[in-house]
């Protein structure tokens, strides 16, 4: 019988799944602390990320939003349970991208 414990794998943004903590918080920084605003999410004084890749970096997080953070996100008329939910909804409101449409840009 086996009993070694399988090895986690890498988190993938194209694969979804739950994403490294700090860009989960960065995200909520921004949206609560932020209020939206800016295109740099603060993690700390000495760590950011862009929104837009940020927002690429969570697109198919499965992680549950805590409940400020939804409570929040109302507050601008988001309503969303996950952070993959929460990104594609701010990406819309951004960028007026349809429900559908991935964070790349379509080739053409």
């Amino acid at each position: 019988m086996d009993t070694t414990a399988p090895m986690r794998r890498r988190f993938s943004p194209a694969q979804g799944g739950h994403a490294p903590g700090h860009l989960r918080e960065a995200l909520y920084n921004w949206i609560d602390a932020q209020n939206m605003e800016g295109d740099v999410a603060r993690l700390d004084d000495e760590e950011s990320f862009e929104v837009a890749g940020l927002l690429g970096q969570l697109w198919n997080c499965s992680d549950t939003l805590p409940s400020h953070v939804r409570a929040r996100l109302g507050d601008f008329g988001i309503e969303a349970g996950s952070v993959a939910v929460a990104v594609r909804a701010i990406k819309r409101r951004r960028t007026g991208c349809g429900a559908g449409s991935s964070p790349r840009q379509s080739e053409g």
